[in-house]
Formats: C-alpha cells, sequence, structure tokens
C-alpha cells in the first residue's frame, strides 16, 4: 500500500469503512462514506470493497468519490488482495500517526477481517465498530457466524433499529450490552429536499400517463424477502388505472417480469431496473403512494426516503415497519399479508382527495424529521467515532 496516500495536508482522523460490495443505493457509501466526507472536514475516508465495482456505480459515482476526496479500494473478489490492502494500509497509517477506526457493514467482510486480525494478534491497534443493518434471525449460518464473532470482537456494534437489535442473540446481548448500541438509520432530508427542488426530478421515465393513472410505487432488490410477488397479485385484484412502478433490479427480476405477464398485468407493472439515487426519487415524487411487502427489514431506508419525499405508505406488517409507525399517529398503513386487506385499502387511498394524500404525506414526512434525518444519526456516530479514536492513539 503506498504510503504517500497519507500526506501532511490529510487530516489525522482515518475511517475505513469495509464492504461486501456497493451499488448506487449502498447506504455503507452513500449514507455514511459520502455525507461525512461532505459534512465533515476534519475525516478523511477510504472504502474498501471486496467484490468488483461495477463500472455503472463507477460512473454513477466518480465524480462525488474525486470532489470528497474519498478513495475506494478494490480487492475484485481476491481474498489475499483482501488481506494485504487492508494490512499494508493499517501499517502506513500508524507509522505515520494517524487516528484510525474501521466500520465494518457486512458479516462477511467483518469475519474475514476480524481472522485476519486474530492471526496477526491485532499487531497494529485497529478499533472496529460492526453495524447490524438486518435481522440476525433471517441471516445464512456463516452471516450469523459473522455477526455473533464481530459483536463479541468488535470494541463497538450498533443496530439500525431495536428490531435487529432484539433480534441477536440473548447470550450476545449479555456479554456486550456495554459496547451495544441503537441507532437509527437516518435520511438526507437536505440531499432529497435538493433533488425533489429540481424540475428535472418531477419527470418520471417510465410513465407518460401518470396523470390518468393511480401510481403505486415501491423500490426493492428483486430478491425473497422483499415478497414482490405478493404485490403483484394485489394489483391484479385492483383496478385497471392503478399501475405499479418497481425499481430495483436482482436474481428474482426476469421471474417476476414473467409472473406479471402471467397475471395479465404486465400493461400495469413498469419495472425500471436499477437506477440511480437522483432517478429514483424522481420516480418517487411521480407516484401517488409507496408500498412495501418486505418479509424482514433491518428498518427500511427506501420508506424511509419514501415518507421524506411527503408520500403516504403502505407497509406489511412486521416488526421495523411497526417501530416506524409507532412513530407517528396513524399516517402510516401497517397491515396483514391479506390481499384482501390490501386491495380494499389501496382502493380506498386511491379516492381520496389530494388534500387528504398530502396531509399523510406531510404527517410521515414530519416523522422522518423528527426521528430519521441523517444529521442525527451522525452526530450519534461522532460519539462512537470519538470514542474510537482514542483507542487508537
Amino acid at each position: 500500500m503506498n504510503k504517500k496516500r497519507f500526506t501532511k495536508k490529510q487530516q489525522a482522523k482515518l475511517i475505513v469503512t469495509v464492504v461486501n460490495d456497493i451499488s448506487p443505493t449502498s447506504m455503507a457509501l452513500n449514507e455514511f462514506v459520502l455525507y461525512r466526507a461532505k459534512h465533515y472536514s476534519d475525516e478523511k475516508h477510504f472504502i474498501v470493497v471486496f467484490l468488483p465495482v461495477d463500472e455503472k456505480t463507477k460512473a454513477i459515482y466518480q465524480t462525488k468519490i474525486a470532489s470528497y476526496n474519498v478513495e475506494i479500494i478494490e480487492c475484485y473478489g481476491n481474498l489475499r488482495r483482501f488481506f494485504t490492502s487492508i494490512y499494508s494500509f493499517i501499517k502506513a497509517a500508524h507509522q505515520q500517526g494517524k487516528q484510525i477506526l474501521c466500520h465494518l457493514h457486512n458479516p462477511k467482510t467483518a469475519l474475514m477481517l476480524i481472522i485476519e486480525w486474530l492471526i496477526l494478534a491485532n499487531r497494529f491497534k485497529l478499533p472496529k465498530l460492526y453495524t447490524v443493518h438486518s435481522v440476525y434471525t433471517r441471516y445464512s449460518a456463516l452471516n450469523k457466524f459473522g455477526t455473533f464473532l464481530s459483536i463479541l470482537l468488535c470494541d463497538k456494534v450498533s443496530c439500525n433499529s431495536y428490531s435487529s437489535y432484539l433480534a441477536l442473540p440473548q447470550i450476545a446481548r449479555n456479554i456486550r450490552k456495554n459496547e451495544l448500541n441503537v441507532i437509527f438509520n437516518g435520511i438526507d432530508i437536505t440531499g432529497i429536499d435538493a433533488i425533489a427542488a429540481n424540475g428535472e426530478a418531477n419527470r418520471s421515465l417510465f410513465a407518460n400517463d401518470v396523470g390518468q393513472r393511480f401510481r403505486l410505487i415501491s423500490v426493492n432488490r428483486c430478491v425473497k424477502a422483499k415478497n414482490i410477488s405478493f404485490l403483484l397479485k394485489v394489483l391484479r385484484d385492483l383496478p385497471p388505472f392503478i399501475t405499479l412502478t418497481l425499481v430495483g433490479d436482482g436474481i428474482l427480476l426476469p421471474n417476476l417480469k414473467q409472473q406479471a405477464k402471467k397475471l395479465k398485468i404486465d400493461d400495469r407493472v413498469f419495472f425500471t431496473g436499477r437506477l440511480s439515487r437522483e432517478a429514483v426519487y424522481r420516480e418517487v415524487l411521480q407516484a401517488d403512494v409507496y408500498i412495501s411487502s418486505s418479509i424482514w427489514e433491518g428498518l427500511g431506508n427506501a420508506v424511509l426516503e419514501a415518507m421524506a419525499l411527503r408520500k403516504p405508505v403502505v407497509l406489511s406488517n412486521i416488526k421495523p415497519y411497526k417501530e416506524i409507525a409507532k412513530k407517528g399517529k396513524g399516517s402510516i398503513k401497517v397491515i396483514d399479508f391479506n390481499i384482501k386487506e390490501w386491495t380494499i385499502l389501496i382502493k380506498k387511498l386511491s379516492q381520496e382527495s389530494k388534500d387528504t394524500l398530502q396531509e399523510l404525506g406531510e404527517a410521515n414526512r414530519k416523522i422522518v424529521e423528527d426521528n430519521f434525518s441523517l444529521k442525527k444519526m451522525h452526530e450519534e456516530y461522532s460519539q462512537i467515532y470519538k470514542f474510537l479514536w482514542n483507542q487508537s492513539i
């Protein structure tokens, strides 16, 4: 690792973010690295990515990364490169007396880094923070092992909701109770407002006649946990003027397109594929109601973003969504996995006045402002970072 990357002009506080991969909607990159690089001038950020970064993602973030002075260290899926890159990086930082910490966001890469540190007998002090972004009980066996070991061996652990905290093994919560923190995921309200204020943000790419329709939207990876198949069945039983825009890609995308054809609703479903953050917000702004039928979530950033954009939301009855709903006074609709109940509620919403929908959206916006702002989230993380930097001295 080139020692010249640490110049005298750079601030002493270094944050090394370690992830498995990144995408245009990656929280570790957007809400953590890029946000802090923009708003915290005394920090220098590096992000270590184990898997290759696709060209589309690079194109989207090339300008931002350069302007914020963020460096991406790609490992191209090579385990040896991962180990040597991190070791060389930390060694160079310590030789130059930099305050440094490592923030881990993924069970697999966290496990790899911890194994490396156990082998090296922690030759260089590296304070580590591990963030639990999802529900432990839904993890694969490998991810459970990685998370469990991270909870035991990292200096600090944060959970993005009380639901994800309570899903952790009781023994781990008992052993590390003083090192465990609950910090709610935050939304960049200022950034969202800037995009919403842009005239271009009011143009939809995928629905030319939105004024004549009642438009539902959902932003998800096309994977089993998001339960998108359920939404297609709901749409089948709704009137023809109600449409659904599905933003995101994933392994199940071809199957979902086939299901839409089989249900004879493919003319009412708009599959956008993967979009930039700006394009996602543009689509949400054009929608009437945001919906999500996830089986499980860590908290639900896409839902919070839709709420920040002043949209009514209809959500599945899972603990993280109920946790969000408790912050409000009935504006968030959380219902069981029952197609009939979903169709009744959505039909009712489609018959409401624009003023009523706007009132629901404004109430949702207030919930985000009061409880889920990115500014508030990072004020809490800054306290943990300060503690960890002091450990590295």
